[in-house]
């Protein structure tokens, strides 16, 4: 990367160093929906400098776009969407190239979207997102999936796996205190209780102290280490009790560091897992089973190093890093060149048994050249490596005569509901003019609990599957049908009834929970609605679901599936960075949906 875009990018490089600015700048974005959404989330991946985006929409502006859209103006009004946003997007930096085309230009081919790092969806319907998933989720490319609905917004990424390197969690420290390998222990013998004025003691760093101390505790104790609190603490007494260094700060930092280095070098249940994972265990038997060979060759070789005995020993490579403490120059830095020597020749060796695990590959393998810098990183990061693992998401079909049930369920009060004037509505032209009649087709969802984040979902779904065929403006003026008309509370078609009845499949007991204790929500008409739970559930539960659900059905009501561009600017922001993340392959994306509600200032993981 030249100096020029080096100080260009230089606050974000020290979010993700140049190695994720270099994964930026060659990556190519898919987003399906020219609107408000897809403007913010490009917005914030332009200026970070991605390589270019490709934004597809057939879709013209209108002047109602401009009412809600700051993208826009009127001199837009006529032209494809996709190419007035994509044009001013471009102007953010020269350096990313933007590319538009129609609905029309996308071959739903493995070839077609393989070139794609990411694709996202912006306000798009659930049969498009399927349709995606089918090609993009063999291929390994993330498809992040994102709604803005009036003072709502939502957010969920679809990858089968997802492996994390640099997660850029708080760092373990591993000093090898309880059992130090021979240069630090050699370094300690030779400084330890050396210096004869106090000015001199105080700059022996605490390590010193502790490794040489607790030698000597192992020597009057059998050579046992102390393991229990108890033994902890005698320990600390007994360091206590030492008056050469007595009273200086590198002392006190002994003190205080003494019980937290006692404990045995551990890995966390992320890593355990990843150790136990047959791909990682086995990797020959199961190749065809990797998205990621380089990550689970390096796995496997680091898994290696832990349990050889004649390698790691149950010990992961030493860090390369030390902690500040109370210490001359002099010491300090001989310390932290010994251990980065040491966490150097560990990953030598985890890079031979890579190397021995790369060669073993058949040859219709590629050939993956992973160099020793790369072992490095990832040996340097293996206490916080990361997995995340996904099924692929089920639909739901919502048939036709479940949908007419419900819009038909309020019929009763219209007078007469032939008539096609303002306030009333004749069903039988609004199935035929809006495609509701149509199958619709929703992701599963499973709750273990129903509160106002699972009632935002659930609606949000809800609206989301027949808000192309209802909401949209230009449908409902096609079938004569207008927004008021649709709102009316003597409409036959009754909005709340179509949302129940989609909520109801959402939670059918039908759907062969495995969880015993999930709730199922039996919503049909809100007038009778009830809740069953699969540990039982009370009337006051039933009625509190009840009213939830009803008070957020309202509040998406009245949005009619239209944006705000506040909204969708902090939505976008959210994509922004969880696409980052896919892209970098850097930090821990969420793994659930995100939902940004604006009413209450609240974002909730569900």
């Amino acid at each position: 990367m030249s100096d020029s875009l080096n100080n260009k990018y230089d606050r974000q490089i020290r979010l993700w160093n140049t190695s994720g600015q270099a994964d930026l700048s060659n990556s190519r974005i898919a987003c399906f929906g020219a609107n408000i959404l897809s403007a913010e989330v490009l917005k914030n991946l332009v200026l970070p400098g991605i390589g270019s985006f490709h934004l597809f929409d057939s879709a013209t502006v209108t002047q109602a776009d401009l009412e809600s859209n700051f993208f826009l103006t009127k001199n837009d009004i006529g032209k494809l969407t996709s190419l007035s946003i994509c044009t001013l997007l471009t102007e953010l930096n020269p350096e990313v190239q933007g590319f538009h085309g129609d609905f029309e230009s996308v071959k739903f081919t493995p070839s077609f979207f393989k070139k794609f790092s990411i694709v996202i969806l912006c306000n798009q319907s659930f049969q498009l997102l399927s349709k995606v998933l089918d090609i993009c989720w063999d291929l390994q490319i993330p498809v992040i999936d994102c709604v803005s609905n009036g003072f709502l917004g939502s957010l969920h990424t679809y990858i089968s796996e997802h492996c994390v390197v640099e997660s850029h969690d708080v760092p373990t420290d591993d000093l090898g205190i309880i059992n130090p390998f021979e240069e630090i222990l050699s370094y300690s013998s030779k400084y330890f209780k050396s210096e004869n004025d106090d000015s001199s003691r105080n700059e022996i760093p605490y390590i010193i102290i502790l490794i040489k101390k607790l030698q000597e505790y192992k020597s009057n104790n059998d050579g046992r280490l102390p393991t229990s609190f108890k033994e902890k603490k005698a320990f600390k007494d007994f360091l206590a009790s030492d008056s050469y260094y007595s009273g200086n700060d590198n002392f006190n930092e002994a003190l205080e560091n003494s019980i937290r280095y006692l404990s045995a070098p551990s890995i966390n249940s992320e890593l355990l897992n990843i150790f136990g994972n047959d791909k990682c265990k086995n990797i020959l038997s199961n190749l065809n089973k990797l998205n990621d060979i380089p990550f689970w060759a390096s796995a496997s070789a680091l898994r290696q190093f832990y349990y050889s005995k004649d390698q790691g020993n149950l010990t992961l490579p030493i860090n390369d890093s030390i902690p500040d403490m109370h210490s001359s120059t002099f010491h300090y830095t001989n310390i932290h060149q010994i251990y980065k020597n040491k966490f150097k020749a560990d990953s030598k060796i985890v890079h031979s048994n890579l190397i021995e695990i790369l060669k073993q590959l058949p040859p219709t393998y590629p050939t993956f050249d992973i160099s020793l810098e790369k072992t490095e990183l990832f040996c340097r990061n293996a206490r916080n490596l990361r997995v995340i693992s996904n099924q692929k998401p089920v639909f739901i079909t919502i048939g036709t005569s479940q949908l007419a049930a419900a819009t038909a369920t309020n019929s009763q009060h219209t007078p007469d509901s032939t008539t096609t004037s303002q306030g009333s509505s004749n069903p039988d032209k609004f199935k035929s003019s809006c495609p509701i009649s149509n199958s619709l087709i929703i992701p599963k969802l499973e709750f273990s609990q129903f509160d106002l984040p699972e009632a935002l979902l659930s609606s949000l779904y809800a609206f989301r599957s027949i808000n192309s065929h209802i909401f949209t403006a230009n449908n409902c003026a096609k079938s004569g049908i207008t927004l008021d008309e649709i709102k009316g509370e003597n409409s036959n078609i009754n909005i709340e009834n179509i949302v129940s009845e989609i909520c109801k499949n959402l939670h059918s007991p039908s759907m062969e929970y495995t969880n015993q204790n999930t709730i199922h929500l039996n919503l049909g008409n809100t007038s009778t609605a009830d809740v069953a739970a699969g540990n039982g559930a009370d009337t006051s539960d039933d009625d509190q679901a009840i009213d939830l659900i009803s008070k957020v059905t309202q509040e998406i009501m009245r949005s009619r599936g239209l944006e705000i561009h506040t909204t969708s600017a902090a939505v976008g922001g959210l994509v922004a960075q969880e696409s980052i993340k896919m892209i970098t392959n850097q930090y821990i994306p969420s793994n659930n949906t995100t939902l940004y509600d604006s009413i209450h200032g609240s974002i909730y993981s569900v």
